[in-house]
């Protein structure tokens, strides 16, 4: 392996998103995004952070809305595109960001077909208004996404201003933040072990310079992107080597044999894979099982931790844990 360099900008950059995709999708980021090992504490520490940036404004929904099973976001794939554009080894990263949107009819044209991806639009016949009026009233959004794609689509000038203005006020808070706890930081760049994580991440760093930014907020994340000749960056969260000790210590491969030596159970974690969550009776209907069978099969299912819960009244949906099964991927690499 060749230089180590830290550059923060891009782990700014990703503690940028999660706070934006915490305030507009608090629901989901405690389901995907919490350590479960670490539950109590991770939850309290994204409570106060949705508390303390309560006032971004929600004409920003449509850059941040999760409208489908790949889970990302207008924000997060404009993010991966910045980290990836050869200009931003040039320039900032934040520059590059603030490049793209500032376009403004570039950008009408990413939220028509983030949202709309089958629709065509000639831009210069100036129908953006007219054709997006028809898809958004057509659409199955909810009220609160029409109602800010309309006002985008409308005054999408003032509102992509307004972005890049929340945007700068949460880069200066969290640059603040980072460089509070600067040397704990680097203290934590100086532990990582990187041929694990090339390893986990299936890249060859053997040869290559290393870029690392470390994420104060995403804190259990780790993300790996190609920077060309320049080699790769890992944008790593500060408790990412917790995460990764916790995630594989509640994993136990007798309990997941157990749970799937049955077919149904099996039959079950596909039906939640393709529809997200799922209530019992859900369950009953699509396999034929009665309540008490679904219910013994899900309790096995909980308790191996392979799938997670969330009440909704009285009702219970039952999703995939991701993190157990990225953790047990992890797992089984020493068998291979």
């Amino acid at each position: 392996m060749n230089n180590i360099k830290i550059e923060k900008s891009y782990g700014v950059l990703y503690d940028i998103n999660l706070i934006f995709i915490l305030r507009f999708n608090k629901k989901f980021f405690f389901k995907e995004f919490i350590n479960p090992a670490k539950a109590d504490e991770d939850t309290e520490l994204y409570n106060k952070l949705y508390e303390e940036y309560s006032n971004i404004s929600p004409l920003l929904l449509p850059f941040f809305y999760i409208k489908d099973k790949n889970n990302r976001c207008l924000f997060s794939n404009l993010r991966s595109e910045c980290i990836n554009d050869t200009d931003a080894k040039k320039d900032n990263v934040f520059e590059v960001l603030y490049s793209k949107l500032t376009d403004t009819e570039g950008m009408k044209s990413r939220v028509l077909n983030h949202y709309f991806p089958d629709a065509v639009c000639n831009e210069k016949d100036g129908t953006f208004i007219e054709l997006a009026d028809g898809l958004i009233k057509n659409s199955n959004f909810d009220d609160s996404l029409k109602t800010a794609l309309y006002s985008f689509f409308i005054n999408s000038k003032s509102i992509i201003t307004l972005f890049i203005n929340e945007i700068k006020a949460v880069q200066t808070s969290i640059s603040e933040k980072w460089e509070g706890n600067k040397d704990e930081l680097l203290s934590f760049v100086d532990r990582l072990d990187f041929n694990t994580l090339a390893n986990m991440c299936n890249i060859d760093i053997s040869a290559e310079n290393i870029t690392v930014s470390p994420c104060l907020l995403a804190k259990n994340s780790c993300i790996t992107a190609s920077l060309g000749d320049d080699g790769y960056v890992f944008i790593i969260g500060l408790n990412y080597a917790d995460f990764i000790e916790d995630d594989l210590s509640y994993v136990k491969l007798e309990e997941f044999g157990n749970a799937v030596s049955e077919k149904n159970r099996i039959a079950i974690l596909n039906v939640i894979l393709e529809n997200e969550e799922v209530t019992i009776k859900d369950i009953e209907q699509r396999l034929k099982l009665t309540g008490t069978n679904s219910y013994y099969h899900l309790s096995l299912m909980l308790k191996a931790n392979m799938i997670k819960a969330r009440n909704v009244g009285k009702t219970v949906y039952y999703s995939i844990n991701k993190m157990y099964f990225s953790a047990l991927s992890r797992i089984l690499e020493k068998y291979k």
